[in-house]
């Protein structure tokens, strides 16, 4: 399975899935004006990452702004990795938010009630944001 990788741009976030490298990830700001055509390949990709998935999936989630379309497709991502989490496979769901950002970590809390899988939240400190 070949691995998938979209740059970052201004206004989409940078996705990195690898299953021989086992690295996910979706990093940056997510405000695509076409939010579902943008991650539909991202769900393709890991609609047939479940056919035969690694023993251990940790997908981490480090955005720095998400639009509500956005949400509507990490939904449909988070609920393709519930069922392979129902499946018995291990499943963990890392999500990484600035300090400064509780929008963001709402946004991961939300997530985390909505969905039968293992959530890490992790803030961290961005040295980027002057004080």
């Amino acid at each position: 399975m070949d691995s998938l990788h979209i740059k970052i741009t201004d206004s989409t976030p940078e996705i990195y899935l690898d299953k021989k490298g086992n690295k996910f990830e979706i990093s940056g700001r997510s405000l695509p004006e076409e939010a579902m055509a943008f991650y539909q390949p991202v769900k393709e990709w890991i609609k047939n990452y479940t056919q035969e998935p690694n023993t251990e999936t940790e997908f981490i989630f480090k955005l720095e702004y998400i639009n509500s379309a956005s949400v509507r497709a990490l939904n449909d991502i988070l609920s393709i990795l519930e069922s392979l989490y129902l499946r018995g496979f291990n499943v963990v769901i890392k999500w990484k938010y600035s300090h400064e950002d509780n929008e963001i970590k709402e946004t991961g809390e939300e997530f985390a009630e909505i969905y039968k899988l293992p959530f890490q939240q992790e803030g961290y400190f961005d040295s980027s944001i002057n004080h």
